[in-house]
């Protein structure tokens, strides 16, 4: 009887965590801005929501790492903490990695000003917000096109940015 040199692993080449009971679907996407570079958005949608307002977060601080924080089948347990609440409000949810940080392509300038005199490069947190919300209106079809920003840290700047230039789908409520 040969033996065999390897055994066969326990272990799969790929885990694909079974969704089917999970409350709520998780995209991921590379949403891409004006000049080309595209940004890593991270879209957590409930479940059978229809006509349902969007609440987008850009940060520097690795959207993936803040949704995968707990491993649970409920949105609102795997969104950040600030978040939970637009969640029970039937919100769709997306968290975007900014420029050169994490999955988002890029550089990184830290608090890139708005484009000018001290930013000749026609892009920055309002040229990307700006585009991201386009992206999101016109690839969400089960949303209403009414689109909030949100953030604390330095996502509370990037949220200020948004209202810089903003895009006719950004609310103040939506």
């Amino acid at each position: 009887m040969e033996i065999p040199l390897e055994l066969p692993s326990d272990i799969p080449a790929r885990f694909e965590p079974r969704t089917e009971s999970w409350d709520f679907e998780r995209r991921t996407e590379m949403v891409r801005m004006r000049d080309g570079v595209a940004l890593k958005t991270i879209i957590l949608s409930p479940k059978g929501v229809t006509d349902a307002p969007i609440l987008l977060s850009r940060t520097p601080y690795d959207a993936t790492k803040a949704t995968t924080r707990f491993s649970s089948p409920h949105l609102a347990a795997v969104v950040p903490q600030m978040l939970d609440t637009a969640v029970d409000a039937g919100y769709i949810v997306a968290l975007q990695d900014i420029r050169g940080k994490y999955g988002s392509e890029g550089d990184y300038v830290m608090v890139r000003p708005p484009s000018g005199p001290l930013n000749p490069t026609g892009v920055d947190h309002a040229t990307d917000a700006y585009d991201t919300i386009e992206w999101l209106i016109r690839n969400l079809p089960h949303s209403n096109g009414r689109v909030g920003t949100i953030g604390g840290s330095y996502g509370g700047f990037t949220t200020l940015m948004s209202t810089l230039h903003p895009h006719p789908a950004l609310r103040n409520s939506a």
